[in-house]
């Protein structure tokens, strides 16, 4: 996903950014939930996208 496909998930709720990463054939991953951190592997994928959420709504997103 490049930058700007990023930045057009913030705001969405988690359902659907989750629909549109794996309809992009991506892992999709909450790194954390209203500030509180979710279990993460350390280990960098391109395919996997990784998300924080707040109140319901994706506030950024990151590859790996």
């Amino acid at each position: 996903m490049s930058e700007e496909e990023l930045k057009a998930l913030e705001g969405l709720n988690v359902e659907e950014a989750k629909k549109q990463i794996e309809g992009k054939r991506f892992q999709f991953h909450v790194l954390s939930r209203d500030g509180f951190a979710m279990p993460v592997v350390k280990n960098f994928q391109r395919n996997r996208i990784g998300v924080n959420v707040t109140k319901g709504k994706v506030t950024s997103a990151v590859i790996g």
